[in-house]
């Protein structure tokens, strides 16, 4: 650690009492503005998704770590105090597979793959729970409703984008030159990091009852899928799906509902079948998951000088 990022503590002895919180990425050209600290608030941030996937920043806001004293904090680590970091942001993530009835000599390319009308831009608002009785100096405040001692809520969304969708790091283009990039679906598939979105929470939004999924005229209004695809190199079949439209399972022609939280890791599964037999007779079932991010929360630590 640097020795600018050293900090003195102002004063020792038991009645003096220190909370800190942080935030991440701390450097230039993130999407995230410094925070602003209105009343009742513990940091406001402005934040704006990069445009190129590649850019994308894992924003990351900190619990306050309350009512430390000198020579007694939350940390293990003499002369530190712990901070417990949560993702601020939705992990999205898209695949696009064959369908495990389709046979292997069965060969489905995807030619193009567009993410539409999503949101990139919002106010994050980190607010502490304040309890009537202090807690313990070093102890963190408890919380019965959920985990940390800090609220993350999201404002002011906006600032519609489209995206390009990538499998494995490579970009389904037909007007690549000089030959287009043509992916070729597997079954089953890991994606890579510059497949991944990190996107501001936000609600998903049902198109216009009068929509037709015209792939030339979507709903601007609803976030959604456009991708083009062939089969044994016949005619290419290009589609538009509407996230809210994802499904649940397989089969199931319930739809999943999702919206993206913060801290949601949310997964879409295209799934293509050879003959229509699925999700309004296209042979296409898209489905969604949503779970918590499965890498273990970041834990940060301020240096104090004892």
């Amino acid at each position: 650690m640097d020795d600018w990022m050293d900090q003195f503590w102002p004063r020792d002895g038991s009645s003096y009492h220190y909370s800190f919180c942080a935030y991440y990425p701390f450097a230039a050209n993130t999407g995230i503005t410094p925070p602003t600290f209105p009343a009742n608030t513990v940091g406001q941030y402005d934040f704006t998704a990069k445009s190129s996937v590649e850019d994308m920043v894992d924003f990351c806001v900190s619990d306050v770590a309350n009512d430390q004293i000198y020579g007694h904090t939350t940390s293990d680590y003499s002369g530190t105090v712990k901070l417990n970091f949560h993702h601020a942001l939705t992990r999205v993530r898209i695949k696009f597979l064959k369908a495990s009835d389709v046979s292997d000599a069965t060969s489905i390319e995807l030619l193009d793959a567009k993410l539409l009308n999503v949101m990139t831009s919002g106010t994050l608002t980190a607010t502490y729970a304040q309890y009537e009785d202090p807690a313990d100096p070093g102890v963190p405040a408890p919380d019965l409703d959920r985990d940390g001692t800090t609220t993350l809520a999201w404002s002011n969304v906006g600032t519609k984008r489209n995206y390009e969708i990538s499998m494995d790091g490579d970009d389904p283009n037909p007007d690549a030159s000089p030959d287009p990039v043509i992916v070729l679906l597997p079954k089953s598939i890991e994606l890579a990091p510059e497949d991944v979105f990190l996107m501001v929470p936000q609600d998903i939004v049902e198109p216009s009852p009068s929509d037709t999924h015209d792939p030339e005229n979507p709903d601007a209004d609803a976030q959604a899928i456009l991708f083009k695809y062939t089969i044994n190199e016949a005619e290419p079949t290009t589609l538009l799906f509407y996230l809210s439209e994802s499904l649940k399972h397989p089969g199931d022609p319930t739809t999943a509902n999702v919206s993206w939280g913060t801290g949601d890791s949310v997964t879409y599964t295209v799934i293509i079948h050879a003959t229509p037999i699925n999700f309004a007779d296209t042979g296409v079932e898209v489905l969604v998951s949503v779970a918590p991010w499965p890498e273990d929360d970041v834990n940060g630590y301020i240096q104090i000088i004892d």
